[in-house]
């Protein structure tokens, strides 16, 4: 790291510190963004279980790039270029993306759809714990249903159990969306 860098980060962090943002927050329009997503996307194994697949195909990548993109519009509006918080926030979700990738692995080998879904969901559990660990404090909230959503589901403890998770996450991801643009 040079001088320079390490100056940045130290401006960054004192101008985080005055704005009240000590602890990173996260971007509204991404809890948004996902709470849209996961909405549809965890209820399509109740009601169209045949299209859940493609979807996730399809907006998975597409969020995340979205998120990308409404991640570096808010720093840049924010006035704050901390490149190693940006780092941190793409090198982990670029790490889960590749978690979702090695572990659908195993579903062209004759997983069923519901246990190819119950892994994913899996997967996004970790990747929100660890995110609410590491990166933004908004996430645990998030990240709890989705693990207590794993269990529900994978003991099939009532039916519609997708969509009850989708609705629950759905609106933890507003309430921390709300509360980060507070």
């Amino acid at each position: 790291m040079t001088q320079n860098s390490g100056l940045q980060d130290d401006l960054n962090y004192v101008a985080n510190v005055v704005r009240g943002e000590s602890i990173e927050r996260g971007v509204p329009a991404i809890y948004y963004l996902w709470a849209l997503l996961i909405g549809i996307g965890f209820s399509l194994p109740d009601f169209a279980p045949q299209h859940a697949g493609l979807f996730w195909a399809i907006t998975g990548p597409g969020g995340g790039l979205l998120s990308w993109y409404l991640g570096a519009r808010a720093a840049r509006r924010s006035g704050v270029d901390d490149r190693s918080q940006a780092a941190r926030y793409g090198y982990h979700w670029l790490i889960c993306g590749a978690g979702f990738v090695l572990a659908g692995i195993p579903g062209a080998g004759g997983m069923t759809g519901a246990e190819f879904g119950q892994g994913m969901l899996l997967v996004a559990t970790l990747a929100y714990g660890l995110a609410a660990l590491h990166l933004d404090r908004g996430l645990a909230l998030p990240a709890v249903l989705l693990g207590v959503g794993y269990l529900v589901i994978k003991l099939a403890l009532l039916p519609y159990a997708w969509t009850v998770t989708a609705v629950l996450i759905a609106i933890s991801l507003v309430i921390s969306g709300r509360r980060a643009a507070a």
